[in-house]
């Protein structure tokens, strides 16, 4: 008897560590959000060909270039850009115009975010995790976080910058890591059209697979990163992420980088989020038109590597 009582108490002891294991190696998704810019940072198709334009260290050649990568990069006119190029400050822009960009997304993506995971209140945080790929101030952005929202004193903080559209799975990676030394904690963690193709061709997926990542590059724009929000966000606001589904968010970059990590949907998620103002303007048969193509399509012509003319008779008033 004494045996058969501590081989079952051997089996949940093991059982036990087992749990723990994988517990350990599981990093839960409670709630995330997308930043949304208000109306005046709106970029219109002309706008965005008047800020090319206006660059005069430009040559012929590489205002071609500019405009054809704009043209076939597959997004929309409805992007946003930062205030200070929309002014024309672009050449001399300063440090707090980065801090003021910076601020409007973080701290109303962040007080957004708390007041939908009323569960949990920023003196709760026990890691916190930012990347932003161009911008590394002192003090950081993360102490900007801190201070903002009285986060604890002792709360292990990290800056991750300089890696492009990777930095939002290398977040998460870090926040994996450290859980098995910090038990307990919660974290927050704040393409182009040629890489969605090239991986969907390589992947052999279907259109309607791809779809969420078209449609976020042109409603939004490349957000490098932060994309895989906003596809996320498309998928469920369209209600096509259902307990059970396995999510597959592969970035690339900065340089010859690849990063995966794959989600599990714990339950049934039809919040439209961010999208919820356009979302019907997108539905999944309907072919994305590109509103760069139908006004400036003639750049790709190959005739024009063999005639000169004026680019600022492009120049919009």
């Amino acid at each position: 008897m004494a045996t058969c009582l501590l081989a079952l108490f051997h089996g949940f002891y093991c059982l036990y560590n087992l749990l723990l294991r994988r517990r350990d190696q599981s990093c839960y998704l409670l709630a995330y959000e997308c930043h949304m810019p208000p109306d005046d940072m709106k970029l219109s198709i002309d706008s965005c060909v008047k800020i090319v334009l206006r660059n005069r260290n430009l040559v012929l050649d590489e205002f071609r270039f500019l405009l054809k990568t704009i043209t076939n990069s597959g997004i929309g006119e409805e992007t946003y850009c930062a205030r200070n190029i929309i002014k024309g400050r672009e050449e001399n822009a300063t440090l707090e115009d980065e801090h003021a960009e910076m601020d409007g997304i973080i701290f109303d993506t962040l007080d957004k975010l708390f007041t939908r995971a009323t569960s949990i209140s920023p003196s709760q945080i026990d890691i916190l995790v930012v990347n932003v790929s161009m911008f590394s101030p002192a003090p950081s952005l993360s102490s900007r976080i801190v201070n903002c929202y009285k986060m604890r004193g002792n709360i292990k903080s990290f800056n991750l910058s300089g890696m492009g559209c990777s930095a939002t799975l290398i977040a998460v990676d870090v926040v994996q890591n450290l859980f098995k030394s910090h038990k307990n904690a919660n974290a927050i963690i704040p393409g182009g059209r040629a890489i969605i193709d090239g991986i969907g061709e390589s992947l052999e997926l279907s259109d309607y697979d791809v779809e969420p990542s078209r449609t976020a590059l042109h409603r939004f724009g490349n957000t490098s990163a932060a994309g895989f929000w906003y596809a996320l966000g498309d998928m469920e606001a369209k209600k096509r992420l259902k307990k059970g589904n396995r999510i597959l968010m592969s970035g690339f970059g900065a340089g010859f980088k690849c990063n995966n990590i794959v989600w599990e949907v714990m339950k049934d998620l039809d919040d439209v989020n961010v999208w919820k103002d356009c979302i019907d303007s997108y539905p999944t048969d309907q072919t994305l038109v590109n509103p760069f193509m139908e006004k400036y399509g003639w750049i790709n012509d190959d005739y024009l590597g063999f005639v000169k003319f004026d680019f600022s008779l492009l120049a919009v008033n």
